[in-house]
């Protein structure tokens, strides 16, 4: 049971991450394509993780976030 929390944990913590990264170049002003191609995803993975952010501007609430993102 405690590897399966340890496992949960960091693949929270890498979502998590990859959320920052996503608010930080939304900031920016990049666009999809080019988030997609830096953190080299496909666009179709990145699609539901940028909606979120883009939609929660402009606090960019990271649990606003997280929450769109459970429901997709």
């Amino acid at each position: 049971v405690g590897s399966e929390m340890c496992i949960r944990d960091r693949k929270e913590g890498e979502k998590l991450a990859k959320i920052n990264l996503v608010i930080k170049k939304v900031k920016r002003g990049k666009p999809l394509s080019i988030i997609a191609s830096e953190l080299e995803e496909e666009e179709d993975d990145m699609k539901p993780m940028y909606d979120a952010v883009t939609a929660s501007a402009p606090e960019y609430n990271i649990d606003e976030i997280k929450e769109k993102l459970k429901t997709n």
